[in-house]
């Protein structure tokens, strides 16, 4: 399985801790990323746990999360680091992404443009 995404320590943490939260094991679960349209810049990225697979779903593993991303988000998120801040305060705590395939947007880190040649 190649890597074609990235998580930082920090989101791999939050994601593990939101899993045991909800009380999710992630040896039966997935980490859907995606992109969905209808945001403001164009893109919403997507994270949430999954049981289903679909046959044009890519496959992953990184730091015992299983993580899945369909074809239509993957040309999309070639090369994309998701990471987990705090920014010192809990009301902007989440989850962004660091795309290099993104050209500026609004700025928020959760959505993006597309890129015109994808």
């Amino acid at each position: 399985m190649d890597t074609f995404i990235k998580l930082t320590d920090a989101a791999v943490r939050a994601i593990k801790a939101d899993a045991g939260n909800k009380g999710i094991s992630l040896r039966e679960v997935y980490l859907r990323v995606g992109i969905s349209s209808a945001a403001c810049c164009g893109f919403l990225y997507l994270l949430e746990f999954t049981r289903e697979k679909a046959p044009d779903d890519h496959e992953l593993e990184i730091s015992g999360i299983k993580v899945l991303v369909d074809n239509k988000s993957r040309p999309h998120l070639e090369g994309a680091e998701i990471d987990y801040v705090t920014a010192g305060d809990l009301l902007a705590a989440g989850f962004t992404f660091r795309n290099p395939n993104a050209p500026p947007a609004c700025g928020c880190g959760k959505t993006h443009s597309p890129d015109e040649e994808k």
